[in-house]
Order: structure tokens, then sequence, then C-alpha cells
């Protein structure tokens, strides 16, 4: 029975400078990562994305779901942090792969005293991921992906926003064998607004490539690396390898 061995080589590197930029942007749930492959991988995941996940990292790679697949994913962030993502996919003939997800982010209570001594609590914030996203082959080399979301966040139980954004990913087999290229554009759309400041969405472009080496019939390797430019950071490059045996 095979099983994959992920090999804690990830390393995130600043392109421009060690010392991260200021983040100027708003709905950071859109900036959390998922799952634990692409982490683990330094999230260079842009040209191997192959499961639900790539739902989060380039939906053209939704192509690779010939089946259903499900999953779940939790962690506790901190003790009063949790994340939350439950995801559907599967490929339908003559239309393409078809999947969505729901990705959850509650950030506990907050107690405190009214004016009579009463102690009551709120929540803090919770928030809301809903994406839809469809992908298909445009030609044999070559995949499509698009995603639609709605993104709902909800502070102290008092301030609510909802807004709409889309991803648009590429996934292409070049002509050199085990070698891919993929593309995306995520986050595109209106700013996020509580009150009357509005703070943009977090924009951010990828791009990256991946190489399979297979040593044998019981090894193969995965090498990617990504550049990512955020809207509201610097360039970063990112680096994985994985390990199947």
């Amino acid at each position: 029975m095979k099983f994959s061995i992920i090999f804690i080589i990830s390393i995130i590197i600043l392109v421009s400078s060690v010392q991260a930029s200021p983040s100027t942007s708003g709905a950071v749930l859109l900036k959390q990562f998922v799952g634990s492959r692409a982490p683990a991988m330094g999230e260079a995941f842009v040209a191997i994305s192959d499961d639900i996940y790539a739902l989060h990292y380039n939906p053209a790679g939704l192509v690779k779901l010939k089946r259903e697949f499900s999953t779940i994913y939790y962690r506790d962030h901190t003790v009063n942090l949790n994340y939350g993502l439950i995801g559907y996919g599967q490929s339908f003939r003559g239309i393409g792969t078809l999947a969505g997800s729901l990705f959850v982010y509650d950030a506990g209570k907050i107690e405190f005293e009214n004016e009579s001594g009463n102690l009551l609590s709120l929540d803090t914030q919770r928030d809301y991921l809903y994406t839809l996203g469809i992908a298909r082959n445009i030609f044999d080399s070559l995949s499509l992906g698009v995603n639609m979301r709605l993104y709902s966040s909800t502070i102290i139980e008092e301030y609510h926003t909802s807004v709409y954004c889309m991803d648009i990913g590429t996934l292409y087999k070049t002509p050199i064998n085990n070698l891919s290229l993929g593309f995306v554009m995520q986050n595109i759309g209106t700013p996020i607004k509580y009150e009357e400041e509005k703070d943009p969405l977090p924009k951010t472009l990828r791009f990256g490539t991946a190489y399979k080496l297979k040593f044998s019939e019981n090894y193969l390797f995965i090498v990617s690396a990504d550049m990512v430019k955020p809207n509201d950071s610097d360039v970063k490059k990112n680096f994985g390898i994985e390990c199947s045996v």
C-alpha cells in the first residue's frame, strides 16, 4: 500500500527584504493556509494542486479529481482560535470538475461586565468563507479553473460585512516530461467594509512550477517552487519537496 511522506524541506524566502511589510488588506481568512500538505511544502503548491485544497491554491488543479473526494480539516491555532474546513469535489463527464468548501474561523468569546455587574460574553469574531469552483481541460496539456467566493464576517456580534470575490487559475503540462507550470489570480473583488472605512481584499498573484523525479517504481519526488506577490507585502519565493514511497 502506497503512502506519502512529506519531507520538511519547506523554505519561505522574502525576495527584497527580510522584514515583512505591514498588512494593509482585510479579510485575513482569505490568506489563511489550509490542509497539511501544502504548508509542509512551503505553500509551493500552485503547479501541484491535485486535491480538494486546489480550491484555495489553484482551482485549475481540480481537474485532477477524477472521483468523489471529500475532506474535513480542523486545527486549534491557540487556546481560543479555531479553524475548520469541509470540502467536496467530483468530476462530471462533459462538464469538468465541480467542487465546494466551507471555511470557518472562530476567534472565541470575550467576557465583560455590564453596568449592572453581570458577566456577559460576546463572540469576538466569526468568519465564513463559502467557495464554489469549476475546472476543466481546455486542451490535453492545459486546464482552467474558476472560483466564486462569498466572505462573511461578524465582529463582537455587531459589525457585519460580506463581499464576493473570485479566483482564476491555469495549469499547464509542458512539453518537457514531468514539468508543469501554474498561475493563479486570487481574491479579485471589491473592498471590504464594516462601517465607513474600506480595506482592499488581499489580492494575490501566484506563479509556480513543479517537476516530478521518479528514481524507481517505489520512489517519486516532486520539487516545486512558487513566486507569490500579495498586494500588501513584498514578493515571496516558496520552495518544497515531496517524496511518495
